[in-house]
């Protein structure tokens, strides 16, 4: 298909006029620009809120994947983020923080590795969605007895914290 050509721009019986053609390459280098800019924000410090910061880079790359004029790898955007920021106290508290993280679980062939790893960090663990999501891991991999021990544990974590939607 037209998407996989090594073309920047879908081919057109008729062609391109040469005005189009420079509209694209101006937009591929506002693209650009973009990328670097994001790129610089997050791994600079990501500022006063850094999962915030890495939120809008990754949803700007969400909107690029599978752009045929500028793609963007978002899941190795999530990966470096969720390795940036899991020792971060307030990444570990944050429920946005944690919905990069089962987002980017989703797209993985392992998921269990993400939870685990998350658990082993101490991060996002006070959280019921974090509880719910490993033990549907479990239970996905055909793990059922394991995925009652996560609810479990799930519960009683959250009787220790309190309940945090």
């Amino acid at each position: 298909g037209w998407d996989t050509s090594k073309e920047n721009m879908r081919p057109v019986r008729s062609g391109y006029s040469a005005s189009v053609v420079v509209a694209q390459k101006e937009s591929e280098e506002v693209l650009k620009k973009q990328h670097k800019e994001f790129e610089a924000l997050v791994l600079a410090s990501g500022g006063s809120d850094p999962v915030a910061a890495w939120m809008r880079y990754i949803e700007w790359a969400e909107m690029r994947t599978n752009k045929a004029d500028y793609a963007v790898d978002v899941n190795s955007i999530m990966e470096q983020c969720i390795n940036r920021l899991v020792s971060l106290p307030e990444a570990k508290e944050s429920v946005d923080f944690l919905r990069i993280c089962l987002k980017y679980m989703d797209m993985c062939a392992n998921p269990l590795d993400v939870m685990s790893f998350l658990y082993n960090k101490s991060a996002c663990t006070t959280f019921p969605q974090f509880w719910k999501a490993w033990a549907t891991c479990f239970e996905h991999s055909g793990e059922v007895e394991k995925a009652e021990e996560t609810l479990q544990t799930g519960r009683f974590t959250m009787l220790e914290h309190g309940d945090r939607n």
